[in-house]
């Protein structure tokens, strides 16, 4: 009977030091489980503020780079219109006086005039990927009217040259003037709009 009492000691001492090391164990597991959780949460909070940061930075250059092109629409606009009325206005009135000062101050204008447009020209194909798309084709717009009025503005222009010019060609010249301002209207009527938008986020 004293050996089953031996076996029945050591078995319930055993016992009680195994509930004792899981206990133990269970604990630390615990601990390890925590700090774990607190590694990966850190981690992921590190990761997703890079993530945001990247966006952020990204946003901002699209963004930089936006108001640059606006900047540049500006300036080139404000260019422009003085360019097309120094050009048309003149030729009207010298188809009617035939002044040559009137002649000459349209040639120069329109040499000014041809040489702002492919800059502008460039740097709205550039802004495509980063500019609303509205803006994008009302500046389209704008640099056809010009095209088209240029080609036809240099042949009213060689006409002058001859003392050949018309009531018709005034007529024209009146007709792209009011086009392009039209045009240059709606272009920075959009831009305003786009500017007091990001402004009000």
């Amino acid at each position: 009977m004293n050996w089953i009492s031996s076996v029945i000691s050591s078995l319930g001492g055993g016992v009680i030091v195994l509930i004792g090391f899981l206990t133990f164990g269970k604990q630390l597991f615990q601990k390890y489980m925590d700090a774990l959780i607190d590694r990966t949460f850190e981690k992921n909070v590190v990761e997703y503020t890079d993530s945001i940061n990247r966006r952020t930075r990204a946003y901002n250059m699209i963004l930089d780079k936006e108001f640059v092109f606006y900047e540049q629409t500006s300036e080139y606009v404000s260019t422009l219109v003085v360019n097309v009325q120094d050009v048309c206005q003149p030729l009207v009135r010298y188809q009617e006086s035939g002044d040559t000062r009137d002649y000459e101050i349209s040639r120069k204008a329109a040499l000014e005039f041809i040489g702002s447009v492919p800059a502008y020209k460039a740097n709205t194909l550039v802004a495509q990927s980063f500019i609303p798309e509205e803006i994008f084709n009302k500046a389209t717009i704008v640099m056809q009217k010009v095209q088209e009025s240029l080609e036809n503005i240099y042949a009213i222009l060689e006409r002058a040259s001859r003392n050949a010019m018309t009531v018709e060609d005034s007529k024209q010249l009146n007709d792209y003037q009011e086009q392009i301002l039209l045009a240059t209207a709606k272009l920075m009527l959009s831009v305003k709009e786009r500017i007091t938008e990001l402004s009000s986020t």
